[in-house]
């Protein structure tokens, strides 16, 4: 299966999430295990960094998404992405990005620990807890 990884999954590691962190970590080990294909926006990326940044070391944060994008698969947010989001019937302008670009790209499923974000979507949304493998 080829997931998109939204990124509040991705902080729930990163920041060590009480009570997410051992879902999140199980999700990316099964991710390593080729158990899943993961995937990430781009544009996650910077919105990790940010976040990171604020609470950690520039330099742990640059070493946390180093790790990530050889971990994961970054997948390109375009302008047409972009056009789309701005036009949904998305209330959240991050969530519809993310959305249009698991689209976009054929991906298999969304994996996010908020799937009401993604009520109308055409694909399957899961929580980290209903795909964890093991």
């Amino acid at each position: 299966m080829r997931a998109l990884i939204d990124t509040n999954v991705v902080l729930d590691l990163a920041l060590q999430r009480s009570p997410f962190t051992e879902t999140a970590q199980q999700l990316f080990d099964d991710i390593e295990a080729g158990k899943l294909e993961g995937y990430i926006t781009a544009s996650s990326t910077t919105d990790i960094f940010y976040i990171l940044r604020k609470v950690q070391q520039r330099e742990k944060a640059l070493a946390f998404l180093q790790g990530l994008i050889q971990t994961v698969t970054m997948l390109d947010v375009s302008a047409n992405i972009v056009t789309e989001a701005l036009y949904s019937d998305f209330t959240d302008f991050e969530d519809a990005v993310q959305y249009h670009t698991a689209i976009t790209n054929g991906m298999d499923a969304i994996i996010t620990r908020n799937p009401r974000d993604f009520t109308n979507s055409r694909i399957p949304v899961y929580s980290p807890e209903e795909l964890c493998f093991t």
